[in-house]
């Protein structure tokens, strides 16, 4: 709620308004954050409507420390928006 105050009023769903969608990814990033913060290391994964199932390993190349991975994704996010820009 406090990103919103300083922004002037936005509609939800109004797509004409580029505040909307600014709004819009911040509220995706807070919960892809959060979500990131929960995460596990080694978990199941179904993989089909039978119930199949199969193991998923976090990279290890990855932090173990699910704290650090939203920053880690941001750097990230903003290294290939960089890329993109320099193409």
């Amino acid at each position: 709620e406090s990103y919103r105050q300083p922004l002037p009023p936005v509609k939800q769903g109004d797509i004409s308004d580029p505040n909307y969608f600014d709004f819009m990814s911040y509220c995706q990033y807070a919960t892809i954050a959060a979500g990131m913060r929960d995460g596990r290391v080694v978990f199941e994964e179904l993989i089909d409507a039978n119930g199949t199932s199969v193991v998923v390993a976090r990279d290890p190349a990855l932090p173990r420390d699910n704290a650090r991975l939203p920053a880690l994704l941001s750097l990230r996010v903003g290294d290939k928006i960089l890329d993109a820009i320099a193409e």
